[in-house]
């Protein structure tokens, strides 16, 4: 679906709209940054690397059904615990501000930030904190979260090793902020392959 996508981008940008299960919005970075990169670039075609999996996947049936209520509800809250953490649905109104008075550069700049206080961590560490505070020792039910977002990223890494091919030396990978931290760390520590942050390439 995504090549017959990018072809139709390719070939006529107003096209993609009549591509057959193709519901990504025009603002979407596929679209924005990777067809428009890909175009400028020459390429052929672009590669889906996503894994869709849920963060209940590995749930069992009878353990969703002993959830309190959706996963949203689950999310720990800033002022109920004595270790900072986030408010995610607060940083992202407050990034849209940002986004709104800034510039798109600055914007992608700040998503590729992997300091601990940035916010593309704040996916990673609401996890960690949901799975952790509703387990109790020997009970490992909502550590599974933590395991499927992780499975979901292993898989994504497998993907991008196995898209290029055997002459190409770089490949540029373009993916939601909060895979980010988890994502660099898979990639950082497999032996074959080295990622570098595109902050260099955002200046200017």
């Amino acid at each position: 679906m995504v090549d017959r996508a990018y072809t139709a981008y390719t070939s006529d940008n107003e096209s993609i709209d009549t591509v057959s299960g193709w519901d990504r919005d025009r603002s979407d970075e596929i679209i924005q940054v990777g067809f428009r990169l890909a175009d400028k670039l020459g390429h052929d075609s672009v590669a889906a690397v996503d894994y869709h999996q849920r963060l209940d996947a590995l749930l069992t049936e009878e353990e969703k059904q002993q959830l309190s209520g959706s996963l949203q509800s689950l999310l720990i809250k800033p002022d109920s615990v004595q270790y900072p953490i986030y408010d995610i649905a607060e940083t992202v109104k407050k990034e849209q501000q940002r986004l709104n008075e800034g510039s798109l550069l600055e914007h992608y700049k700040r998503l590729n930030m992997l300091n601990l206080e940035s916010s593309v961590w704040q996916n990673d560490q609401q996890l960690y904190a949901t799975a952790f505070e509703n387990s109790d020792p020997g009970e490992y039910t909502m550590v599974k979260l933590m395991t499927a977002w992780t499975q979901r990223n292993l898989r994504i890494a497998s993907n991008i090793w196995n898209v290029p091919n055997a002459d190409d030396q770089r490949t540029l990978v373009i993916y939601g902020s909060s895979h980010v931290p988890q994502l660099g760390q898979i990639l950082t520590g497999s032996p074959m392959m080295s990622p570098v942050s595109p902050l260099p390439y955002l200046e200017g």
